[in-house]
């Protein structure tokens, strides 16, 4: 499980169903009357508040109609009188993804269309805070020894972590003493309540503050922007070797586990049960002392695993948010997933993928590329809220086979400095000069088209190409 401290906007949409009844008399059965569209009430919340201007911020709308049922249509995000986008309903669920270029406080509302079943609705107003613009520190090559003891699993994990980012070129992470005592304070937490999650309830044995950003703050640290942490934990035992392999070989985790962050804390406590024999909990931070998070500088796109990772886990069986929603992981297991990364303020465009037993030369088929668009050969829109624009997720169909090397080929385009937005328009049709296809101001998309002279034309993306290996170990992520 993993919390990415970015904004998202939920839109619960609750749907009441109006019963009719009627009779008829006499000799001929009346005309029947189309029902009435069913009465929708809308809310609107965000994770994160206050929010960086400039900052990649991933909206979520979540509608639900009469028993439970999927409305269709659009959802659109407004703030005040600007239409920010819309998006189109999949399963009752869209997605949104953009940024605020003013600071202040920002009157957001979400806006669901309606269709034949539902009426439309408009949620009430909720006030955003729109900081000032992140600052970013180069990547960091070296870090000093941490204090961790001789032996211990704490630095088991430390070393193992800052290895592998060091290695793929995430730059490297330093202890920080009060994300430790936070990590513990939260790992303890987990034990002694016998409860599985990131936030923490109030009253509880060991409450130390709800979230990972509260339990840093009790604990003296002081976070850049109030808001720049994250958290990843492993239940399966207190091997911090372990716990770490398995983080990163589960796609979310792995992004928060190689996230632009500065500190990290590392917390480990021992089970009583045997549904929970132990935690491993890391927590990440920027302090506010520094000029932000570690950048990845232009165009660049770095991915997890990377040319000579060894020892990474073969398989995916289960992760909370899941990747593969539709598919049970735990019966029908996915291959590890390569994650890929560029700056956050950067559009990836995957364009091809290939996975290859280096030995035998058998491919593993692509089951699916995650993306905030869902665009590009096997892309699918990621719902989780936990993607930014400028990473992917590339999963392959079938678990790979353990102790194996596998040659990974990966193609694209990265839009650099590109405000995103969810919908498609095709190049050469017809578009109104300086707007998309919603026609609210924007004069590109997240495809890479602008809109020049009344007709969508492909933006200078800037191509990349990955190939590396990596080799599996004997273990598979839970």
């Amino acid at each position: 499980m993993t919390c990415r401290k970015k904004l998202y906007l939920m839109a619960a949409v609750v749907a009441f169903a109006l019963a009719a009844c009627g009779g008829g008399g006499g000799g001929s059965a009346p005309t029947p009357t189309p029902p009435a569209p069913t009465t929708i009430t809308t809310t609107l919340t965000s994770s994160v508040n206050p929010v960086a201007s400039g900052q990649p911020t991933v909206l979520i709308a979540v509608v639900t109609g009469v028993n439970g049922s999927n409305p269709t249509g659009k959802v659109t995000f407004m703030d005040g009188t600007t239409t920010l986008g819309s998006a189109t309903l999949v399963v009752g669920q869209t997605t949104f993804t953009t940024t605020f270029s003013t600071t202040g406080q920002h009157s957001i509302t979400a806006v669901y269309s309606g269709d034949a079943a539902n009426a439309t609705s408009t949620s009430a107003a909720f006030t955003e805070t729109v900081s000032e613009p992140l600052g970013y520190t180069p990547l960091v090559t070296s870090v000093p020894a941490p204090t961790y003891a001789a032996g211990s699993q704490q630095l088991a994990a430390f070393n193992l972590l800052n290895a592998e980012r060091a290695n793929c070129g995430f730059g490297q992470v330093s202890q920080s003493t009060q994300l430790d005592q936070a990590a513990l304070a939260h790992a303890n937490w987990i034990v002694t309540n016998n409860t599985v999650g990131h936030n923490e309830a109030t009253g509880t044995p060991g409450f130390t503050g709800i979230t990972s950003i509260d339990r840093g703050i009790a604990a003296g640290y002081t976070f850049y922007k109030a808001i720049y942490g994250t958290e990843i934990i492993n239940f399966q035992g207190v091997d911090g070797v372990q716990a770490v392999r398995s983080l990163l070989s589960a796609p979310y985790h792995a992004l928060a586990g190689v996230s632009p962050n500065l500190n990290v804390g590392i917390g480990i406590a021992t089970g009583v049960t045997p549904s929970l024999p132990g935690v491993v909990n890391i927590d990440f931070g920027t302090p506010a002392a520094s000029a932000g998070p570690q950048e990845i500088q232009g165009a660049a796109v770095l991915t997890y695993p990377c040319q000579g990772s060894t020892g990474v886990d073969y398989a995916l069986l289960g992760e909370s948010p899941s990747p593969v929603p539709t598919r049970n992981l735990a019966t029908s297991p996915v291959g590890t997933p390569i994650v890929l990364h560029s700056n956050d303020r950067n559009s990836l465009l995957v364009t091809g993928a290939s996975i290859t037993n280096a030995i035998t030369g058998v491919s593993v088929p692509i089951l699916q590329v995650n993306t905030v668009s869902g665009s590009g050969p096997f892309g699918v829109a990621d719902t989780s809220g936990l993607l930014s624009t400028g990473a992917a997720i590339v999963i392959p169909s079938l678990p790979l086979l353990p102790n194996t090397s596998y040659t990974v080929s990966v193609q694209g385009l990265v839009y650099v400095n590109v405000s995103p937005s969810p919908w498609f328009s095709v190049a050469g049709t017809s578009c109104l000069s300086g707007t998309n296809a919603y026609g609210n101001g924007l004069t590109s998309d997240w495809t890479g088209l602008t809109c020049t002279d009344g007709t969508w034309t492909a933006m200078p993306g800037v191509t990349f190409s990955k190939t590396f290996t990596f080799t599996t170990g004997s273990a598979a992520a839970l």
